[in-house]
């Protein structure tokens, strides 16, 4: 009975059990089992845990017949079946995980160290090259310091030093060449080497408020000369039709004198017109050179301004804003003196039509002398007593007072046409001088303390609304004299 009983039992064979290690696992403890003493006989004993292997079932042999189980029986067979089998499968899964968990451990740990030694081997590298390079570096840092104080100190020696160009024989180790030196030179003026705007502001106020005012009463003497021109073209037509015995030699002349008095008139026109072009260029060159004073301020104070300064032999920011000071102020300078000298030749041109104006009425004077000794009088008043003589009782003529008294004045328009010029010429030279004087000064370097920045921008300002303010006034006065003008002219046709 003993031995049938065993038959019916599944048979456990030795080689579906494997022996495993030891793990802390709680879902592994129902997957492993102690062989029984009684599954084989001839198995030796051992203390290890051991598994049933993969993929094994129990093997259940029918020794003979024996009852039926029950349906209760049956239903915990098959429980128990596929329980085993969810272990294993379970159990297979897990010991895939590890194998793959412990093979991503082996390469993180492979490439640390690897990275790691390549670290170390790059550091040791970089020390060893910066040892050699210890003695190179150093050279270079000397170089750099050494270039960089002597950019910074350079200036400041080169005005120091700088009187010592003045010396004879010194100076030929200069590198510009001293105002002294350059004074019987035609060449250009030496550049400014530092600005002054407060000086060259005051003279461009004086100077353009004489010119202003003189341009503007040569407009409208302009104007009447004009009439008085008109007035002499009639006088000649009386001329060449009246008895004189040089009428035609005397028509001529009064043709040329018209010639001359539309010149002069045109010429002092322009001349007023030079004078307003040139304070237009002159406001427009000091407005520029506010805007850019007030950027250069802005920029030194800016980070790319400090950066540049760690450049060996760069200007510092200081010497930046002031070299575009001193540049602004050069040009300034020039526009200036180009515009004085255009005017300057305008000047000479309206003298000379004057001198031309004044040598046509000496000639008329002698000629009408000749004529006429009763006429020989008055020089200035020569055309009104030749008006007079010729026309001014024909009733036909219309106009003959006005005529006489415009023929009468041309000579006072001369004369103050011609006092008008002078003091222009006189005003412009006084400013060659002054600007000779100022373009002298700014030439050497300056010893004294520099002018503020802020100076210089207030200075120009307040030049430009003085500028601003001559240039509206003579522009109302300008259209005064148009207007008064152009009321005679209406009352004029309005007599006729």
């Amino acid at each position: 009975m003993v031995g049938s009983s065993r038959t019916g039992r599944s048979i456990r064979r030795e080689d579906d059990w494997e022996d495993v290690d030891d793990y802390d696992d709680e879902g592994m403890a129902d997957d492993y089992e102690t062989p029984a003493s009684n599954i084989s006989r001839s198995s030796s004993p051992s203390s290890s845990r051991r598994r049933r292997k993969a993929g094994q079932r129990p093997l259940f042999v029918a020794a003979g017949p024996s009852k039926p189980h029950s349906r209760g029986t049956t239903s915990q067979l098959v429980q128990r079946t596929n329980r085993a089998a969810s272990g294993n499968s379970s159990a297979s899964t897990r010991t895939r995980q590890r194998q793959r968990d412990q093979t991503v451990g082996d390469v993180t740990e492979v490439l640390r160290d690897t990275g790691a030694a390549s670290a170390r081997y790059a550091l040791s590298v970089f020390g060893l090259s910066t040892r050699f390079m210890k003695y190179p570096l150093s050279f270079l840092l000397f170089l750099y310091l050494s270039a960089w104080i002597l950019g910074r100190v350079s200036n400041q020696l080169q005005t120091a030093l700088q009187p010592l160009c003045y010396i004879p024989g010194v100076s030929l180790l200069c590198s510009y060449s001293s105002p002294y030196d350059a004074a019987g030179d035609s060449g250009p003026p030496p550049p400014p080497q530092w600005a002054d705007f407060p000086r060259l502001v005051d003279m461009q106020g004086q100077t353009f408020e004489a010119l202003l005012d003189e341009s503007t009463d040569n407009a409208g003497l302009s104007l009447e000369i004009k009439k008085a021109e008109m007035a002499t073209a009639d006088l000649a037509t009386l001329v060449r039709v009246s008895d004189l015995v040089s009428r035609e030699r005397l028509a001529d002349i009064l043709t040329d004198f018209v010639g001359d008095a539309r010149d002069t008139s045109r010429q002092l026109q322009r001349f007023s017109s030079q004078v307003n072009g040139a304070l237009d260029d002159v406001m427009a060159v000091n407005d520029h050179a506010l805007h850019t004073i007030e950027a250069a301020e802005a920029h030194s104070k800016s980070v790319v301004a400090s950066m540049q300064a760690l450049i060996p032999f760069a200007s510092t920011p200081e010497e930046v804003r002031q070299a575009t000071v001193t540049k602004a102020f050069a040009n300034a300078m020039s526009v200036l003196s180009a515009n004085m000298e255009r005017l300057q030749l305008e000047a000479q041109m309206s003298l000379m039509r004057l001198d031309r104006l004044e040598a046509r009425l000496g000639t008329l004077h002698e000629l009408v002398k000749t004529e006429d000794a009763s006429l020989a009088d008055l020089r200035d008043e020569i055309l009104a007593k030749l008006w007079t003589k010729l026309g001014g009782n024909k009733r036909e003529l219309r106009g003959t007072d006005k005529h006489r008294a415009l023929l009468a004045g041309i000579g006072a328009y001369r004369q103050r046409a011609l006092a008008h010029v002078v003091a222009t010429l006189q005003a412009l030279q006084g400013y060659s001088e002054d600007m000779e004087v100022l373009r002298g000064r700014v030439a050497t370097p300056s010893l004294a303390e520099d002018i503020p920045l802020d100076v210089h921008v207030r200075s120009i300002g307040a030049g430009l609304r003085r500028l601003q303010d001559r240039s509206v006034r003579a522009e109302a006065r300008r259209d005064e004299i148009a207007s008064a003008a152009l009321r005679d002219a209406d009352r004029e046709i309005g007599a006729a």
